[in-house]
């Protein structure tokens, strides 16, 4: 992840380029870089990826550079959205999207997605939890990330609640 003013580095296979503004994901927190090593060693070429919380835009970028087949980025904050759309644009985004101002109302009518990724607070990810799992395809992944370590039982519970008692924690720092 770098920001355009600097020069790519040959030793990566991928790289992001963000224009560091007000929007959350620029690589750097815990949560954001959690995330990235999941799509790096779970993303499936050919996947519809789910951004809720899209913030830069940072998470979808590499699922595109990926492969994904189409990508539906949703923040609730329209500097992100807007951010998000530039960070596409720089980083010659061509897969199908649609990145979009709301919150998972945005996504009544959607088939259900391979790779679903929730960067946001426990409070609002276990409100919508129950849709978070409808969203995501049998066989596919759900990543939930924004949580703190102390968040850990109330998500597991919610999680086993819903039938989900397989997954796996990933800590960083707190998070």
């Amino acid at each position: 992840v770098r920001p355009p003013w600097t020069e790519p580095m040959a030793s990566y296979a991928h790289q992001i380029i963000i224009e560091p503004k007000m929007a959350f994901g620029t690589g750097r927190h815990e949560t954001t870089r959690s995330c990235l090593a999941v799509i790096r060693n779970r993303f499936q070429p050919g996947s519809r990826f789910l951004d809720l919380g899209c913030g830069s835009g940072i998470l979808s970028i590499l699922a595109a550079q990926m492969g994904a087949s189409y990508i539906k980025a949703i923040d609730y904050d329209l500097t992100a959205v807007d951010n998000c759309r530039e960070n596409f644009a720089v980083n010659d985004i061509t897969v199908p999207n649609d990145i979009l101002f709301g919150s998972i109302e945005k996504t009544s009518g959607d088939a259900p997605y391979g790779f679903v990724c929730s960067n946001i607070i426990k409070t609002t990810i276990l409100d919508m939890l129950p849709r978070l799992k409808s969203l995501t395809r049998a066989g596919g992944l759900l990543v939930m990330s924004g949580l703190l370590a102390q968040d850990e039982a109330d998500i597991s519970s919610a999680l086993a609640g819903l039938g989900l008692t397989t997954f796996t924690l990933m800590r960083d720092g707190d998070w």
